[in-house]
């Protein structure tokens, strides 16, 4: 059974810091051949358990491989914090495990970090790609209006955190994310000051009594922001799906469309209707049935489907 195969293994990154991935090994396939591995990558505040409920709704031929990255889960919090050092750890990962022509599944943080992994190392590894709710470019700006927070969130606000207090930073992005992880935003700006101890409640059930996860986020989050991928979607040459919230959660359908729109590979949009932005978890089954069609689609199918509910800025 794949409850008995969840095994979770090391590796160490050229840095020497410690990284934790759960792998189910490979699976038996009736009648011979062989099932792309699936490598997932969660979000912020996440783990490689996350997906663990996904995992199990997968046949058990599929072998699956989901990583802690560094700062999070059992994987070492030291140096590094920062989406270029996980590009790094996840190729570290791949190249570990002699891993070709996967399907990689990123949400959030991970689906950022898949950006940067092909703006460091290109498609050679990759099969297939899942991207989940997220943005190229997380800072709008008078040119781009799909940043974080649905477009709201600008570089008057980006700047006015860097110049912050850490510990406030924390209170604040630990009670937008906890929020919008349990329910959809509604319309209008997606994000307001919270009471004091709102915000705090929320950073301790995030955070707990970590401080090397807080400052992991606040580093994360300064690297994330200074990110431009729009480039890069030109060199995802592989067939994606972009899986995102309809109406919106921490970004608008429109973002995901634009994605899709500018990459050369085949592309699925896949809406999670009434979904937050942890659309992993609404139930984790749908995320599992999405992603195993996808995963089943004959890439030699090169019509582009678009879903015929798409939803404008909220």
């Amino acid at each position: 059974m794949r409850y008995q195969r969840e095994a979770m293994e090391n590796i160490i990154a050229p840095d020497g810091v410690k990284i934790t991935y759960m792998d189910t090994g490979v699976g038996e396939l009736a009648g011979g051949g062989a099932l792309p591995a699936i490598v997932f990558l969660h979000g912020i505040f996440g783990s490689s358990q996350e997906w663990r409920k996904i995992i199990r709704a997968l046949p058990e031929a599929y072998r699956c491989i989901a990583i802690d990255m560094r700062g999070h889960g059992a994987s070492e919090a030291k140096d590094g914090f920062d989406v270029e050092h996980y590009a790094g750890d996840l190729e570290t990962v791949l190249a570990g495990l002699g891993l070709e022509d996967i399907v990689l599944v990123g949400f959030s943080l991970g689906a950022l970090t898949i950006f940067e992994y092909i703006a460091r190392y290109g498609t050679r590894r990759l099969k297939k790609v899942v991207i989940g709710d997220i943005t190229p470019k997380m800072v709008s700006d008078a040119e781009w209006h799909f940043g974080m927070y649905r477009g709201e969130y600008g570089e008057e606000d980006f700047a006015l955190h860097l110049q912050g207090d850490v510990i406030d930073f924390n209170r604040e992005a630990a009670y937008f994310f906890y929020r919008d992880f349990r329910r959809p935003p509604r319309r209008g700006r997606p994000y307001r000051t919270a009471a004091p101890l709102w915000c705090r409640i929320a950073e301790r059930l995030i955070f707990g009594k970590s401080p090397e996860l807080k400052n992991l986020i606040y580093e994360l989050f300064k690297s994330a922001c200074l990110l431009d991928h729009r480039e890069t979607l030109a060199r995802i040459d592989v067939d994606t799906a972009c899986f995102y919230a309809d109406p919106g959660s921490l970004f608008t359908p429109d973002t995901a469309f634009y994605i899709a729109e500018h990459i050369p590979g085949d592309t699925v949009l896949v809406p999670f209707h009434g979904a937050s932005h942890l659309l992993m978890t609404k139930p984790p089954t749908r995320f599992a049935r999405e992603l195993l069609r996808f995963v089943k689609r004959p890439e030699s199918d090169r019509q582009r489907i678009l879903s015929s509910g798409r939803s404008g800025p909220r």
